[in-house]
């Protein structure tokens, strides 16, 4: 057995669906950003204006790697995770890349404070290509969330 790794843009749902998946599958299931709030005791949000990009995405590869060292589990990962170790974590079990069409990530993103990577909305266009590239690019399998129910999803991430 080894690791399910969850990839996609924030809101999409790698946190909702990883923990039931998780649970279903009676494995541990982590969510990088809620072990790198533990570590430093704030918000993602917060650590990323106060370290810059670099340091966070530092901590962000450091947790990542340590946690895909433990035993199997699901692990909902932080949206960069994949620029600096996607070989390794891509070979540290099944990566599936959660995806929503641009226009819905776009309607998620205006109804909740924006990502700190992003200073205005607008700059979302550039980073996801860019990332949805990223994120074909290594993940094993795609799930097209916009064209199925939670309860599907869920199954699709149990391989069922």
């Amino acid at each position: 057995m080894t690791h399910i790794l969850l990839c996609g843009f924030q809101g999409v749902g790698k946190s909702f669906y990883g923990r039931r998946a998780a649970e279903r599958l009676e494995r541990p299931f982590f969510d990088v950003d809620e072990e790198i709030e533990k570590l430093h005791g704030v918000p993602v949000r917060e650590l990323y204006f106060r370290f810059g990009e670099k340091k966070f995405r530092d901590e962000e590869e450091k947790v990542v790697l340590q946690l895909i060292k433990e035993k199997p589990a699901l692990i909902a990962l932080g949206g960069g995770s994949l620029e600096r170790s996607g070989k390794t974590i891509s070979a540290a079990g099944l990566l599936i890349y959660l995806f929503r069409p641009y226009e819905e990530l776009v309607e998620n993103l205006k109804r909740r404070p924006l990502p700190a990577y992003l200073e205005r909305l607008e700059d979302f266009q550039a980073l996801f290509t860019a990332r949805h590239a990223l994120f074909q690019n290594w993940a094993r399998r795609v799930l097209l969330l916009h064209q199925k129910s939670d309860e599907e999803i869920i199954e699709a991430i149990c391989g069922k």
